[in-house]
């Protein structure tokens, strides 16, 4: 893993919003949305979330970019569904990160789905 390749990265339930906002518009203008956060989010911020959320928490990875990385980052572009449905994401990387850190602290082996 490489700290300076991403991926349009949205949270799960972020992701859940947008595809309900989606079903229960009363008027879509586009036959195809793409859902996403619009933006890149990179392995070295995936990192530094994970290092706030688990201080001390053993991440490795290469500087820079893979070799296999594309040139340019690719974003989605959510124009149609930030347009359609007013959709934007509730959590950026840290709060997610937070989020799901929390979440899996409180899963037991008596309840995996918490």
């Amino acid at each position: 893993m490489h700290a300076g390749d991403g991926i349009d990265a949205l949270y799960a339930p972020d992701c859940g919003r947008a595809i309900a906002l989606l079903q229960t518009a009363g008027t879509l203008r586009h036959a195809v949305y793409n859902v996403g956060s619009g933006r890149v989010t990179a392995n070295a911020e995936v990192a530094a979330a994970i290092a706030k959320a688990v201080p001390g928490a053993p991440i490795d990875m290469a500087e820079g970019r893979s070799p296999e990385s594309p040139d340019e980052d690719h974003r989605l572009d959510v124009t149609r569904l930030q347009d359609d449905t007013g959709f934007t994401p509730a959590h950026g990387i840290d709060g997610a990160v937070a989020d799901y850190v929390a979440w899996l602290g409180g899963r037991t082996e008596a309840s995996p789905n918490r």
